[in-house]
C-alpha cells in the first residue's frame, strides 16, 4: 500500500540462474531472510522515471547482511560495480512519494484517508523498513517504513469506520 510503503528492488545482487530469474529456492531463501522482519536498508533512486527504490544494502536488526546470506546460499551473486560512487553529501535526494489519495467521505465528522507518506530520503542514508509483501522476490517487494506505523493505524481506523457506515441495518429496505 503506497500510503505507507515504498516499492523496492534489490540492486548490486542478481540471481545465479542463467535466465536472470529468481529460482524457487532463491525466493524461499529471500522470504525467510526478510519477510516480516525489521531491516536497515540503504537505497538509491538514480532515475526519476522509476517508481522503485533500489536497495543497495540490507541488514537485519542483528546485523546479518541479507545480500551476503543470499550469496552464501548460492542463490545469488554480487554484480560488478559500475563507475565510481559519490559521497553521500554530494548525492541528490531521492524523493519517495506517492499519489495523493482522495477523501473517503466529504464533510464534517466523516472519516478521511490520511495523506500518503511523503519522505525526502537522502541517497545512501539508512532507514528502517519491514518487508511485508513480496511480489517477485528481489525484483519487486514492498518496504514499509517504521515511521509509518501511525499512518497505518489511522488508515485502519478510517477503513473500519467506512465499513461500519456501509453495513445495512436489519429491517431496512
Amino acid at each position: 500500500m503506497e500510503v505507507i510503503g515504498v516499492k523496492c528492488s534489490l540492486k548490486g545482487i542478481s540471481p545465479t540462474s542463467k535466465d536472470s530469474n529468481w529460482s524457487h529456492d532463491a525466493n524461499i531463501r529471500f522470504e525467510s531472510l526478510v519477510l516480516d522482519h525489521r531491516l536497515i536498508v540503504h537505497f538509491e533512486k538514480p532515475n526519476p522515471k522509476f517508481d522503485v527504490c533500489f536497495i543497495t544494502k540490507m541488514k537485519d536488526e542483528n546485523g546479518v547482511d541479507i545480500f551476503e546470506e543470499l550469496v552464501k546460499s548460492g542463490v545469488a551473486e554480487r554484480e560488478p560495480r559500475q563507475g565510481g560512487t559519490s559521497k553521500p553529501s554530494a548525492s541528490p535526494s531521492a524523493k519517495v512519494g506517492t499519489k495523493k489519495t482522495k477523501d473517503v467521505h466529504q464533510g464534517e465528522g466523516k472519516a478521511v484517508l490520511p495523506d500518503p507518506v511523503q519522505k525526502t530520503l537522502k541517497v545512501n542514508n539508512s532507514i528502517t523498513v519491514e518487508i511485508t509483501g513480496i511480489n517477485q522476490s528481489g525484483h519487486s517487494f514492498y518496504g514499509y517504513m517504521k515511521e509509518s506505523e501511525g499512518v497505518l493505524q489511522k488508515l485502519q481506523a478510517c477503513l473500519q469506520e467506512c465499513y461500519n457506515d456501509s453495513q445495512p441495518t436489519t429491517g431496512q429496505r
